[in-house]
């Protein structure tokens, strides 16, 4: 929370709470950060009355075929979030949400 906060301007000029968070590998890191930093901010917001988001999200060329039910969706379904967003889809061979020809 502390670092977090550091450079946080104050609950007058906040209103929406927000977290990105890449998964880089195959590994059940990823579970465990984004499940212990949505822990810290849903506190956070809730005490100060704040919106909660996942701002910026995804897996790059999404090399697991099921992260989207058997990563993401956990996660999203256990916090009071408005929204989550995946990053782009830059070009055919960088993608971050579905994308045409994928699986």
């Amino acid at each position: 929370e502390q670092n977090y906060l550091e450079r946080y301007p104050g609950d007058d000029r906040v209103d929406l709470l927000g977290l990105d968070a890449y998964q880089q590998d195959g590994g059940p890191g990823y579970i465990r950060d984004l499940d212990q930093n949505l822990q810290m901010l849903t506190a956070y917001a809730q005490a100060h009355k704040k919106l909660l988001a996942l701002t910026e999200c995804g897996y790059k060329c999404l090399a697991d075929a099921k992260w989207w039910t058997r990563v993401l969706l956990p996660q999203l379904g256990k916090y009071p979030l408005c929204y989550a967003l995946t990053w782009r889809n830059a070009n055919y061979g960088e993608f971050f949400g579905p994308s045409p020809g994928e699986k």
